[in-house]
């Protein structure tokens, strides 16, 4: 009974969603998902990190939508070193 009741929780919470546009006949990629209560927004260091994780976020997030496309990403996570896409 817990474990159902726990599950129905979790599927009732907000949650922050970036996605990265895709082509016209092809859906978005969601890039970053984060499940958030109201009280974690009461902690300045939660909101910190979440800005943050965002902020990483929405850079991968151009990543697919702009360097993708032309076969050659570059990882925001590696001192700028190209990298094929694949492999983002």
């Amino acid at each position: 009974m817990a474990f159902g009741l726990v599950n129905r929780w979790k599927a009732l919470m907000p949650q922050i969603l970036v996605v990265a546009d895709g082509e016209a006949d092809i859906a978005g990629r969601v890039v970053y998902r984060e499940r958030i209560s109201s009280s974690d927004l009461e902690s300045a260091h939660f909101s910190g990190q979440l800005v943050e994780r965002v902020g990483w976020a929405v850079r991968d997030a151009n990543v697919v939508e702009y360097e993708e496309p032309r076969g050659l990403a570059q990882d925001s996570r590696h001192d700028g070193d190209a990298v094929l896409a694949g492999e983002v």
